[in-house]
C-alpha cells in the first residue's frame, strides 16, 4: 500500500515538474481563441501520449542491459535539474509565448497542431521519462494512466485560468524554482538503484 502511494506521488510529481511550461502553453492556447477547446484537449492527450510511448519503447529496450546500469540514466534528470537551477539563477526572466506558435502547423488540423506543439514543448520530458520507466518498467501502465488523468486535469485548469494571466505568470515563475528541485530528487532516486553495481 505504501509503495503504491509512493509510486503515485512520484508519477504526479514528475508530471507536474515536466509539464509546468506546458500548462502555461495550454493557457495561451485556450486564450488565443484560435483553437476549439476539444481540439486542444485531444491534441494535448496525443502529444503527451506520444512522449510516453517513445519513452516506454526506449526504456523497455534498455531492459536488456544488466540491472543497475539503466539506473545510471538517473544522471540525465539530475543534469536537467542542475541546468534548470543554473538557468533560473542566472537568467531569471519571463518567457513570452510567440504568436507564431499558433499558426496551423498541419494545414487546418487543430488537433495535430496542438499535438506537435506539445511534443516540441516536451522534449525535456524524454530525458526524465526514459530513466524513470527504465528503473521500473512494470509500473509504465500506471505512469501512463496517471499522466493521462493529469493531462485532463491540466486542460481543465488551463481552461479555468485562461482569464487569469497573472496566475499563469506566477505558475511559470515559481515553476522554474520547483522543477529543478523535483528533477534533482528524481535523479538521485533513480541513481540509488545503481548501487547494485558496487556489490
Amino acid at each position: 500500500m505504501n509503495e503504491s502511494i509512493e509510486l503515485l506521488s512520484v508519477a504526479v510529481s514528475v508530471f507536474v515538474a515536466t509539464d509546468i511550461d506546458d500548462f502555461v502553453l495550454l493557457i495561451a492556447l485556450f486564450g488565443s481563441g484560435k483553437f476549439k477547446p476539444t481540439s486542444i484537449v485531444i491534441g494535448q492527450l496525443l502529444g503527451i501520449g506520444l512522449l510516453v510511448v517513445v519513452s516506454s519503447v526506449a526504456a523497455i529496450a534498455a531492459l536488456s542491459i544488466r540491472p543497475g546500469w539503466t539506473n545510471l540514466l538517473g544522471f540525465i534528470p539530475l543534469a536537467v535539474g542542475i541546468r534548470g537551477a543554473i538557468t533560473w539563477f542566472w537568467h531569471s526572466r519571463r518567457d513570452e509565448v510567440d504568436d507564431v506558435m499558433f499558426s496551423k502547423a498541419f494545414g487546418r488540423s487543430e488537433v495535430l497542431t496542438v499535438a506537435s506543439l506539445t511534443v516540441a514543448n516536451g522534449g525535456d520530458n524524454l530525458a526524465v521519462y526514459i530513466p524513470l520507466f527504465a528503473s521500473s518498467a512494470a509500473d509504465i501502465p500506471m505512469y501512463f494512466t496517471v499522466f493521462a488523468l493529469m493531462t485532463l486535469l491540466w486542460c481543465l485548469l488551463g481552461r479555468l485560468l485562461v482569464s487569469h494571466q497573472t496566475i499563469a505568470s506566477l505558475i511559470q515563475r515559481y515553476g522554474k524554482v520547483l522543477v529543478p528541485v523535483v528533477l534533482f530528487g528524481l535523479g538521485l532516486r533513480i541513481l540509488s538503484g545503481a548501487f547494485v553495481l558496487l556489490q
